[in-house]
């Protein structure tokens, strides 16, 4: 499950979101969430990422990561996307 990519000139790595130790799937539920990507449009990504049982691990992280993205919106001061992740977080506790 490594963020591995094969380009035109080879091999290359891609951490989605934070340079850290962690699980794909946390990265995963962080692009739909902070983007707020539609479902049917989150369904294609996990479809494309093709790893089995993907879609209930990134399940289980979305609640926590909008909330954390959008903690970082208020700290920030970006109050209205604040809402929208932390209402987001909400609806899906």
């Amino acid at each position: 499950e490594a963020n591995g990519v094969w380009g035109p000139d080879g091999p290359g790595l891609v951490d989605w979101e934070f340079w850290r130790m962690g699980g794909p799937a946390e990265d995963v539920a962080y692009l739909i969430e902070a983007n707020g990507l539609p479902e049917d449009v989150a369904a294609g990504v996990l479809e494309g990422y093709a790893v089995p049982a993907m879609d209930a691990r990134v399940e289980a992280w979305r609640a926590l990561v909008a909330a954390d993205a959008g903690a970082w919106y208020r700290a920030e001061g970006m109050h209205e996307e604040a809402s929208r992740l932390l209402g987001r977080a909400r609806a899906l506790i």
